[in-house]
């Protein structure tokens, strides 16, 4: 069986910077990506789709909510199946789990990349401006630009999605 590693984090985010991050998340993705070409599919119908949907997200955050309580410290999650089902099936499990949220956290950010890039360039068309960024270039900068900024530390990414997520619910 495999030593595990107990790594203590200081705990310096607030109820802010967890509003933000989950806010920024959950509406990043689902307000610019799928609203617009939903609603364009479902018309008016697609309003009880979110509201479903809504129902639905809830539910998943009182499964993370209880996570966290039980297994409090970090890891979420990954550390949930690992210390409930016991053997190499709850390795394997906690693997997978932790995968999958880090592959959904990084498809997710590029979808918003690429429709950020996108918006801009709609923009730029309705104010006549000729001048097209392109898509997969941008996208690949503006991605590593957010990653930059977060590897560098907790204060400067802390920052950026606060004030990405206060513009976004703001508009």
């Amino acid at each position: 069986m495999a030593k595990e590693n107990n790594v203590e984090l200081k705990g310096t985010l607030g109820v802010v910077d967890g509003w933000a991050i989950g806010t920024g998340a959950m509406v990043g993705v689902t307000i610019f990506t799928v609203s617009g070409t939903i609603s364009g599919l479902a018309g008016p119908a697609a309003c009880l789709g979110f509201v479903v949907a809504a129902a639905i997200v809830f539910c998943v955050a009182l499964c993370y909510c209880e996570i966290a309580s039980l297994f409090p410290g970090a890891g979420g999650a990954y550390v949930f199946p690992k210390k409930v089902i016991k053997g190499e099936f709850g390795h394997f499990l906690s693997f997978l789990s932790g995968w999958s949220l880090w592959g959904g956290q990084g498809l997710g950010s590029v979808v918003v990349t690429i429709t950020t890039v996108n918006y801009l360039n709609t923009l730029l068309g309705l104010l006549g401006i000729g001048f097209k960024f392109p898509i997969t270039v941008t996208t690949i900068v503006l991605t590593l630009l957010y990653f930059l900024v977060n590897a560098g530390g907790q204060s400067g990414g802390r920052a950026v999605q606060l004030i990405s997520t206060f513009a976004v619910v703001a508009i």
